[in-house]
Formats: structure tokens, sequence, C-alpha cells
């Protein structure tokens, strides 16, 4: 599902250039939530953004296990070959586990579900950076 001009978004973004994207896109971290991106199979951004917001506190493994099946036929319907995943923390908010202890479940979630992720980040209020994987 290709855009067929070729403005910004119709173009590839390859993999060293997906964090500068995402800061472009996404910025610095307002409320606590999960972006997610899709791909195509040529690392063209599929025009469809999902925010998560209202995870709730729990378990990740649990907690994340609807939201990797909801991203999974979510990609599924869009026809994406991969997804990157953006968590955007406020500063301050210490009321969830960091985003790397997030990340790794549900990447471990998504690949249960079959569906390939670029990268996962996270969204401070200095911008986006990579998440590092526990």
């Amino acid at each position: 599902m290709t855009l067929l001009d070729d403005s910004p978004a119709s173009l590839p973004v390859a993999d060293d250039e997906l964090r500068g994207f995402l800061d472009d896109l996404i910025g610095v971290a307002v409320r606590e939530q999960l972006w997610v991106l899709y791909f195509d199979d040529d690392d063209v951004v599929i025009p469809v953004m999902t925010p998560l917001d209202d995870i709730p506190l729990g378990d990740p493994r649990r907690v994340l296990r609807p939201v990797a099946r909801f991203i999974a036929a979510t990609a599924a319907r869009v026809g994406a070959a991969t997804v990157a995943l953006v968590w955007e923390e406020p500063e301050g908010d210490d009321s969830r586990p960091p985003s790397s202890i997030d990340a790794d479940v549900c990447g471990t979630l998504l690949e249960e579900c079959r569906v390939r992720v670029r990268g996962q980040f996270r969204s401070t209020g200095a911008g986006v950076a990579e998440v590092v994987r526990v």
C-alpha cells in the first residue's frame, strides 16, 4: 500500500533513518501512550498510526498480550510487513515500569504473533531514542 507520489510520506525509511523519522513525527513526549507505525515491504510508512493509551498497570505479559494481538490484527488488515513502536513517556512519570521492560515483553509477544518489529523507541522530554531491551 505505497503512496504514488514523491512526498516524504511515500519514500522508504531506511533503518538508519528510522529514529530521526520518528523524532520528527512524534517528537517530545506529551502524555503516556504507545504509538504504532506500520510499514510496507518497501519500508514505506503506511498512512495509519495507532496511538494506544490507558494501558493498565500490572504484569506486562498479561497486560500487553491484548495490545500485541491488536497490533498484529491491525498490521494484517493494513498489509504491513513491519511495525515500529514508540513508547511515549513524559518525564517524571514513575507510575509504570521503564519502557525497556515493556518493550522486551511486547517484542516477544509480537514475535509470537508473527509481527516483525523494525525497532522500538522511547519518546521523552528530550525527544526520541532507541529503547535498549533488557
